[in-house]
């Protein structure tokens, strides 16, 4: 059945599958490829939510053009015995409508797209795991992902699964847009990727009306926040995670006083530098963008008051500094995206035992220099990583990747590797300064075998 006008629009059967059908011509033309491609997750929720015995509600999560919708459908291509339900913005239908569809749906597998759009959805949630109990294989995912991330906390809690597709790996670029991995497919990625490149942000205007509909209007929703307070916080935090491009260290909250360029910036996105964000309320909405993998945070090894964000999306975190620096090269900005892409990609790719750190040797130069540490502390190994976007043959003598003071930080502890990780075109490995380095590239399967440094050294030629 497929229904439309202002209410829900329903697909099972045959209808379903002509329905991936279109889609998939859609992404062959914008991809100019004649074949589609997967993301990551695809074959996780094939895997997790079509397996075997399930007793969740699975909760896809994901910023608006990341992909959620069409890779559910993807997952469940071949699976005949599912329904795909997605809700209207301004439909009539309430909860309790869907309820009633429900009790008579047959398959055992049900999607509910756009599910936050359904109005007075409490009683839904509640049904879902009635569903769930009765055998089904439920999965809802939707634009207004904030408000989702947090029905495990709330009316599912304990019942649901939380899949947040937001990291849009490099790797996934260059196999869905069938790139090699060089310098150039790098670089556009940095510049768009994290986002299906029909939806790229171009433009600060385009990035603003993003964050808009992907983030600010659920938060103000979620939490008791004005809109002004919630558009405020958000913006607060994205200039926090890329405001180290510039030498002037921001203190927050302080800095909405007295520091001048903080407060341009801020006048610069429309925002009254006078509205007050105490430091609960930032702490508050810093949480719910973390949990939601809007932002990684990462603390200084030697000071743990001391903390860094990253913004998970690339394509955010260019056209953030782009905005803010406009001096600032392009190969700077891209750097920044550079470091904070990886530093989101090795917090995924760390293992479970392991922390991750980071350093700033160059602090007390006013030049920060900043090195990302991994560090497991029941075999007291640690393991260093510098992002450098250009191709690079060799470590200065100076650098802090092979300083004995960077060793110092680490009393009782073994440095179980260093890497290097730039655009090179292959693998390579060195001695400098007496310290054996790996360079790597950014689509390596090395980083997420990072532990093994001594095997992969070997295996490596010195051909640097």
């Amino acid at each position: 059945m497929n229904s439309g006008g202002n209410n829900m629009i329903v697909y099972s059967g045959d209808d379903l599958k002509e329905h991936i059908a279109e889609l998939k011509k859609e992404a062959m033309v914008q991809t100019g490829l004649d074949k589609v491609y997967e993301r990551d997750f695809v074959d996780a929720i094939r895997k997790i939510c079509y397996g075997g015995k399930t007793q969740q509600v699975y909760v896809l999560c994901g910023m608006r053009a990341t992909g959620k919708t069409f890779g559910l459908l993807q997952a469940v291509e071949d699976h005949n015995d599912t329904i795909y339900i997605r809700s209207q913005r301004d439909e009539a239908m309430t909860g309790r409508d869907y309820i009633e569809l429900l009790r008579e749906v047959k398959e055992k597998n049900i999607i509910i797209d756009e599910y936050t759009w359904i109005k007075n959805n409490r009683n839904l949630s509640y049904y879902l795991w009635t569903l769930v109990e009765n055998g089904k294989r439920v999965v809802i995912t939707g634009t207004h992902s904030l408000a989702l991330d947090y029905l495990e906390d709330g009316i599912l809690i304990h019942r649901a699964f939380r899949i947040n597709v937001n990291l849009f790996t490099y790797e996934e670029f260059c196999r869905i847009y069938q790139k090699d991995y060089s310098k150039e497919s790098c670089m556009d990625f940095l510049k768009t990727g994290g986002i299906f490149k029909n939806h790229a942000l171009k433009n600060y205007k385009g990035m603003d009306d993003y964050i808009r509909e992907a983030v600010i209007d659920d938060l103000a929703k979620f939490i008791d926040l004005s809109y002004e307070e919630a558009r405020a916080s958000v913006y607060d935090i994205m200039y926090l995670a890329v405001c180290d491009s510039n030498v002037t260290k921001i203190e927050y909250p302080e800095a909405r006083k007295e520091n001048e360029t903080y407060r341009d910036m801020l006048t610069a996105f429309g925002i009254d530098s006078r509205i007050k964000i105490t430091p609960v309320k930032f702490k508050m909405v810093s949480e719910i963008l973390e949990k939601a993998n809007f932002i990684l945070k990462t603390y200084n090894i030697v000071n743990d008051e001391e903390y860094r964000l990253h913004l998970v999306n690339p394509s955010l975190t260019y056209q953030m500094v782009s905005a803010l620096f406009d001096r600032k090269s392009a190969e700077e900005r891209v750097g920044k995206s550079f470091e904070s892409y990886f530093t989101v990609y090795m917090s995924t790719r760390a293992n479970t035992a392991d922390h991750i750190w980071y350093a700033d040797m160059g602090q007390l130069k006013g030049n920060p220099e900043l090195e990302l540490i991994i560090v497991n502390p029941d075999d007291h190994l640690v393991y260093l990583f510098d992002f450098q976007l250009r191709e690079v043959a060799s470590l200065p003598e100076t650098s802090s990747l092979l300083s004995e003071k960077l060793e110092t930080m680490f009393t009782g502890a073994e440095i179980g590797g260093r890497y290097a990780i730039c655009s090179a075109d292959a693998e390579k490995r060195g001695i400098w300064n007496g310290k054996k380095v790996i360079f790597t590239r950014m689509d390596h399967e090395i980083l997420e075998n990072y532990r093994r440094f001594d095997e992969n050294y070997e295996r490596l030629s010195d051909n640097i």
